[in-house]
């Protein structure tokens, strides 16, 4: 199996004064969604399954009573809980026109089934959404970690106080988020997009990146193998190797590999 583990550092930050306060949008519209009889429920384990431009049109789908609101504004996103700091990373990092929103149409019409936790099986995944498909599963891991750290961190404040008994808010292992890539090129790209949300400003610090560039980086002499057909070109093009295992630990402003 391949795959990346990503946990939270040992660096604890201070807590956070107060979320901010945006537009008035929960999420109530697309619980709505899976609540009861759900439209797009193919099985019992609640699984979820999109085909093609049948994403986007399940405003459209006689079958659907409710109506998902497109994510037109940051302080959309945030309603759904996704820390402040990495939506100012993402409007800094995602190259978007203003009047189109912060979301690519992909990412738009995904994003809330993410953030609401629910699953979702998507198929129509192509070369050319590729990196925005992983932007946004970055986005969701990273902000699930974030939260996570939050989480253990009040309750551990507690405890110390003699408030509460010891919550059930950790597993019996540190990582919090399994994500499985087919090759070590396709990790390279995701941890990259980490890179691009998890750290801001000046003061970066990314521990053991001269390692990784050569395990999973490509090979600068590589060339392409003009005799085969471009989908294979685009599939093995950079290290396909199949057999990996990463560790990603985050901390503030700082993400340590290995």
């Amino acid at each position: 199996s391949s795959g990346i583990n990503a946990e939270y550092g040992e660096e604890e930050d201070e807590e956070d004064e107060g979320d901010e306060e945006g537009d008035e949008v929960t999420t109530d519209q697309f619980v709505e969604c899976f609540s009861s009889e759900t439209p797009l429920q193919t099985n019992e384990d609640k699984t979820y399954t999109v085909t093609g431009n049948a994403l986007f049109n399940i405003q459209k789908s006689p079958n659907v009573t409710c109506s998902p609101s497109e994510i037109t504004s940051i302080s959309q996103m945030r309603s759904f809980g996704i820390e402040p700091g990495l939506l100012t990373q993402w409007e800094a990092t995602t190259k978007q026109i203003a009047s189109k929103g912060p979301l690519k149409p992909v990412s738009n019409a995904i994003f809330p089934y993410l953030a609401t936790y629910r699953d979702v099986l998507y198929s129509d995944s192509t070369f050319e959404n590729q990196g925005e498909l992983l932007k946004l599963l970055a986005l969701h891991s990273i902000n699930h970690v974030f939260k996570t750290r939050k989480i253990v961190l009040k309750n551990n404040a507690k405890v110390a106080k003699g408030d509460t008994e010891p919550p059930r808010d950790q597993g019996f292992t540190r990582p919090k988020v399994l994500i499985l890539f087919p090759f070590r090129n396709v990790a390279h790209k995701f941890v990259h997009q980490v890179f691009k949300l998890a750290l801001s400003g000046t003061k970066k610090q990314i521990s053991n990146r001269k390692r990784f560039e050569e395990e999973y980086g490509p090979d600068g002499d590589e060339k392409p193998n003009l005799s085969k057909s471009l989908s294979y070109q685009r599939l093995f093009l950079g290290n396909n190797d199949d057999f990996f295992t990463l560790g990603l630990a985050l901390a503030k402003n700082s993400v340590k590999l290995y």
